[in-house]
């Protein structure tokens, strides 16, 4: 069947929400990508043994699916096939499917159960994102699992089976590399079975973390919407992938250990609740967007060590009222500190050099810049 750029070229597009059944014919290959997408009246799917791919947004947004037990023949599951799907709550992906692609089942805001079987290789990225699932298990076959690949705010645990050769869980259910030395996910709720033990309601308790010396990476998206975390403690990482902490609404204090060596893309973003951070000596850059929507942020020391600040990574901090920019430090990028509208002074140092264009956009209180060193140089 032939792959559409996008459902309105499918032949069936003006009537697709008349079909309530598909059936493809034997000797073919594959499920075209987009061909029924957007089919949301769509019940029953009956595929031949031929087809072994079921392509790309295939059957995405078909809300009246309640079952897939079509999956016996396939081998991979392509990105997004069964992107919200909300009337999907149970399924098994067989041992025959080798992959699941990216956002393969994103969105399916009712499934609450999954088992994955033994002979499943690859998890794409957010394949299960947005789901209802509150525990997922990984079986022994599986060499990647793509960042964020199970998020959601039910999620309380996930478990690797023991002969993992790339993956453990912790006794907590964080999801780690097989040697521990990579943090891959955190979910949302992994403080639930705590509170229920103790008689507290888990979506009026934050808890705190402390992720030990072993972890030197958290990946990508790792914390991505953890509400309820509060505290982190780092102890020995040296690298944190972009948006690791994105929409950790109740994120107040972090502490960042010496062997960091720079804060990437978006890290922090959006994490309202963050009122003030050390950064430690040794990090050389803060990237891009890194800070946007810290609106709580107020007291910020940038080291010395900082050579490269990058765009919009203050963006809507409404709380800081003052700032430092290191000696080192050339450039400050557009955007900067668009709307930090408490800022109140600034200092720039002599290697300053470049200031583009609205990087102090709307800052209404600025009242004092020091150029090229302190007030009393």
């Amino acid at each position: 069947m032939a792959d559409y750029d996008n459902a309105l070229y499918t032949p069936w597009y003006s009537y697709r929400s008349l079909i309530t059944a598909v059936e493809i014919e034997n000797g073919i290959t594959s499920v075209g990508g987009y061909a029924f997408c957007g089919c949301s009246n769509l019940e029953k799917i009956s595929l031949p043994s031929s087809v072994t791919s079921i392509n790309m947004f295939a059957f995405s947004s078909c809300s009246s699916l309640t079952g897939i037990d079509i999956l016996d023949n396939i081998v991979t599951v392509g990105n997004a096939a069964f992107y919200n799907c909300d009337g999907l709550t149970n399924i098994t992906i067989p041992g025959n499917v080798i992959n699941i692609g990216e956002y393969a089942f994103a969105l399916c805001d009712n499934l609450v159960s999954v088992t994955i079987s033994e002979g499943v290789e690859s998890i794409g990225l957010r394949a299960f994102r947005s789901t209802a699932l509150s525990g997922i298990t990984i079986p022994s076959s599986v060499s990647y699992i793509g960042t964020a690949a199970f998020s959601n705010d039910n999620l309380e645990k996930i478990i690797v089976n023991d002969d993992n050769e790339y993956y453990g869980s912790g006794s907590n259910g964080i999801l780690f590399s097989k040697d521990g030395s990579v943090l891959v996910e955190c979910p949302c709720l992994l403080h639930k079975e705590y509170c229920e033990e103790n008689g507290y309601d888990y979506e009026k308790t934050v808890f705190s973390l402390t992720i030990p010396d072993t972890v030197k990476t958290i990946e990508k998206d790792a914390f991505l919407e953890c509400y309820y975390l509060s505290y982190i403690n780092i102890l020995g990482a040296s690298e944190i992938g972009n948006y690791a902490f994105h929409n950790c609404y109740n994120l107040s204090s972090i502490d960042l250990p010496d062997s960091m060596e720079s804060i990437g893309t978006g890290v922090f973003y959006n994490c309202m609740s963050l009122t003030s951070i050390s950064i430690p000596y040794g990090i050389t850059s803060i990237g891009d967007y890194a800070f946007t929507y810290c609106i709580s942020l107020a007291n910020l020391t940038l080291p010395s060590s900082i050579t490269e600040i990058g765009i919009e990574a203050f963006w809507k901090c409404y709380s800081l009222e003052s700032i430092t920019i290191p000696e080192g430090v050339t450039k400050i990028n557009k955007l900067t500190f668009d709307e930090c509208t408490s800022l109140k002074s600034i200092v720039l140092l002599k290697t300053l050099l470049t200031i583009e264009s609205l990087a102090f956009y709307n800052c209404a209180l600025l009242q004092t810049v020091y150029c090229c060193g302190t007030e009393d140089e």
